[in-house]
């Protein structure tokens, strides 16, 4: 099954998508940015694969969204 990786604040929206794209994806949640940032380099240290999708909020707590994609 293919990996997505939700990075939204509000934990309704990530419920909302999990529920919506489940038969397609394992949606991962995270509320902030440095979560995801951590287990994606877990993910690579492991050299496991990274998800297939990666959805950012643009307004987190910890940092925008933007820089989190570089």
């Amino acid at each position: 099954m293919k990996k997505l990786f939700f990075v939204e604040s509000k934990q309704t929206y990530a419920d909302q998508l999990a529920q919506y794209l489940r038969d397609e994806y394992e949606v991962v949640h995270f509320s902030e940015a440095k979560a995801c940032l951590e287990a994606m380099k877990q993910l690579k240290k492991s050299h496991e694969d990274l998800p297939d999708v990666v959805v950012i909020d643009q307004h987190l707590s910890d940092m925008p969204g933007d820089k989190l994609l570089k």
